[in-house]
């Protein structure tokens, strides 16, 4: 039997892996309201009148405006575009 990966332990790993956080830019305005209307247009295409996005990555992917440092638990998608 095998273990860890490609014969290291997973320590050693784990131990090389580094962060690209600092590498990520945000999502333009443009992209995001894309991004919801195409929500929108799949939750019609469904006969659905919103979407309940809790917080995980599909709240960090539909909405762009840090939500989840001041820790909103949800966000509501409507169909409703006004």
């Amino acid at each position: 039997m095998t273990h860890g990966v490609g014969g290291s332990s997973p320590e050693q790993v784990l131990s090389g892996l580094r962060s690209v956080r600092d590498q990520s830019v945000p999502i333009s305005l443009d992209e995001y309201h894309q991004r919801l209307n195409k929500l929108r247009g799949l939750l019609e295409s469904a006969g659905l009148d919103a979407m309940y996005l809790d917080a995980t990555t599909s709240l960090r992917y539909f909405h762009r405006d840090g939500l989840l440092r001041q820790r909103t638990l949800a966000w509501r998608v409507d169909l409703d575009r006004g």
